[in-house]
């Protein structure tokens, strides 16, 4: 199997739109918030600010607080 180099990579963030769907976000919630990540932004966190993406997130809205929505 071929692994992408990071050159590639930065090529397709720059010149790819993609839409990221996240599906299930409640079902990681727990493990998530765990791992004191609640100190940031899901968004900011795994940098999706870098893709040139629309990015769906989909969980139950009781997993959800009010700080998260963003």
């Amino acid at each position: 199997m071929k692994q992408i180099n990071k050159e590639i990579i930065d090529v397709i963030r720059k010149n790819i739109s993609f839409v990221f769907i996240l599906d299930g976000f409640d079902e990681i919630f727990d493990k998530y918030n765990k791992n004191d990540n609640d100190k940031r932004y899901f968004y900011d966190q795994f940098n999706l600010n870098e893709w040139n993406a629309k990015i769906i997130v989909t969980c139950r809205n009781n997993n959800l607080f009010s700080k998260n929505k963003k």
